[in-house]
């Protein structure tokens, strides 16, 4: 079986934990899962090695320039995305689908008789051609088509031309189980694409804080008070987190500072080091509180009963948020300004109705991947309007 799913040499810690986490539990369902792990970047290994060395040496007035600034951003983004490379080389079964940028090796296809894609954003527009997550390389209809917790990112298709829709749905309408992962994705895959689809919760969700202790206990201790992880610097976040720091009397430990720039970046590499995955997972754990804008951020919050707030972040995908929180009857958690910050900051969760909810939708994911993948199961229906 084959996962697709976001690249995850895009260093994003949600993106990789996701991954993880459904691969694991497909495995501890009795199947062979490998993930997909072609690289976004589409020069090979020794091309973005160059490529740092050029643009390390850039004189100052070429950085001005787009495709300077460009490069410099690719260039950054790996070096930033370094220190999780190692989690996904170590737990992640993968291969790679892909020969080229766009180019499906078929020898690699040929080996798979089913094909997965989720979760994440793989069928948000802005992140990537969404045929291709639809598989459509995919010429034999031998091939089981399904999906998990697939996700639009937004509750409309976004940046989806008429023809593109027409196109989509009709890669659409060949999957065998559609699964999406917000209550807007069941409403679009009607409307637009004519098609009844299921809704589950991230794949994150369906492994226990039991089992990310294990994987946080190699981690380094942060000792957080009050956890920030925020992905978007404003001073309305700042404001919001000064705010929660202020009601609960926590002192502040970032998990996330990214530079301005890669120049920034080269005068003081340590100060902006990212942590490695197990770190990461055990700060959510550790910390007393947790102030994010981070869709899995508040996922890690949550499967470990930290009190959080969440700030809202549209341009990031509101509709996940939603979904998530109006799950788990903690809507009020996601904040627009900073006394919203300091009322949620104030207010106690009863994390025993959470965990029963989380418990229900575990079971209901799990079983949706049962009857979808194992052989002599029932499928969930996927009704053609």
């Amino acid at each position: 079986m084959l996962i697709r799913t976001l690249p995850l040499s895009n260093g994003n810690y949600g993106g990789i934990l996701q991954a993880y986490a459904l691969q694991r539990v497909l495995v501890d369902l009795g199947l062979s899962p490998v993930t997909d792990l072609s690289v976004s970047n589409p020069l090979p290994a020794w091309g973005r090695t160059l490529a740092r060395l050029v643009v390390r040496r850039l004189p100052a007035w070429c950085l001005r320039s787009r495709p300077a600034a460009e490069a410099l951003d690719s260039v950054l983004a790996e070096e930033l995305a370094e220190p999780l490379r190692e989690f996904v080389s170590e737990h992640i079964a993968g291969t790679e689908l892909f020969s080229r940028r766009g180019v499906v090796d078929p020898t690699i296809l040929s080996g798979f008789t089913t094909l997965l894609v989720g979760s994440d954003q793989v069928w948000r527009r802005r992140y990537g051609d969404v045929r291709s997550f639809l598989f459509d390389f995919v010429g034999d209809r031998d091939v089981r088509l399904v999906s998990y917790a697939a996700s639009f990112g937004q509750d409309h298709l976004e940046g989806y031309s008429p023809r593109l829709i027409r196109h989509t749905a009709a890669l659409a309408r060949r999957f065998d189980s559609i699964s999406v992962r917000e209550r807007s994705g069941v409403s679009i895959c009607l409307q637009r694409w004519g098609i009844h689809a299921h809704q589950h919760v991230d794949p994150t969700l369906l492994l226990t804080r039991d089992h990310y202790a294990s994987v946080g206990a190699r981690g380094t201790d942060l000792s957080p008070g009050c956890l920030t992880y925020v992905l978007d610097d404003s001073a309305h976040g700042r404001a919001c987190v000064d705010a929660v720091c202020d009601v609960t009397h926590l002192s502040e430990t970032r998990l996330h500072r990214r530079p301005a720039s890669y120049p920034q970046y080269r005068s003081a590499p340590a100060e902006y080091r990212r942590a490695d995955v197990p770190t990461w997972v055990r700060a959510f754990a550790d910390a007393r509180f947790v102030v994010t804008d981070s869709f899995h951020g508040t996922v890690f919050a949550i499967l470990n009963n930290t009190p959080f707030v969440t700030i809202a972040n549209p341009g990031r995908g509101s509709t996940r948020f939603d979904t998530l929180l109006d799950t788990v009857g903690l809507s009020d958690r996601l904040v627009t300004s900073t006394d919203d910050a300091r009322t949620a900051a104030e207010r106690e969760i009863s994390w025993e109705r959470v965990n029963e909810v989380l418990e229900r939708a575990r079971d209901d994911g799990l079983g949706y991947l049962r009857a979808a993948l194992l052989p002599h199961s029932v499928a969930p229906s996927l009704r053609h309007d």
